[in-house]
């Protein structure tokens, strides 16, 4: 099953704010006119700004993991139960999966708390990886379930 994922809405955080104040100064990115442009517009140095580059890419590193894993765990979910395709948004705002699944040329969605994967990444859990597996599996198959059940009666 091909599974498509978007993500938005990524927030930054302090640890990643600490990590980048540690890089040294010859390690930064250095900046294009258009980032130079919003530092001074914001009145920050480029310096400054270039650490904040830094800290983004280490929040979209960590969110792009968590991503990865829904995406193999949905496939695998997906695939058990005959599901086409899959095209997700995590929302780092409001710390969800929003799942729209095409199953039998149908369109059915499925909201996942984002939690079931990032707080077992985090942690290094795989019971609760594996527990996330289980609850993934259900969710598609019960939904898979219900499609297919309207769709009996609206076919009478």
């Amino acid at each position: 099953m091909e599974v498509n994922i978007q993500i938005i809405n990524i927030p930054g955080s302090p640890v990643n704010w600490q990590w980048a104040q540690q890089v040294p100064k010859n390690q930064m990115p250095r900046l294009n006119a258009e980032q130079k442009s919003t530092a001074k517009d914001f009145g920050i140095s480029e310096e400054e700004y270039a650490r904040s580059v830094i800290a983004r890419q280490y929040s979209e590193a960590r969110y792009k993991r968590h991503a990865d894993r829904f995406r193999e765990l949905l496939a695998k979910a997906g695939d058990k139960h005959h599901v086409e395709s899959a095209d997700v948004i995590y929302d780092g705002w409001d710390d969800k999966f929003h799942c729209k699944l095409k199953i039998n040329a149908t369109e059915a969605t499925l909201d996942f708390d984002a939690s079931i994967i990032t707080e077992a990444l985090e942690q290094g859990d795989e019971n609760r990886l594996s527990q996330a597996e289980r609850d993934l599996t259900n969710a598609v198959g019960w939904l898979v379930q219900d499609v297919s059940r309207k769709r009996g009666v609206v076919s009478r």
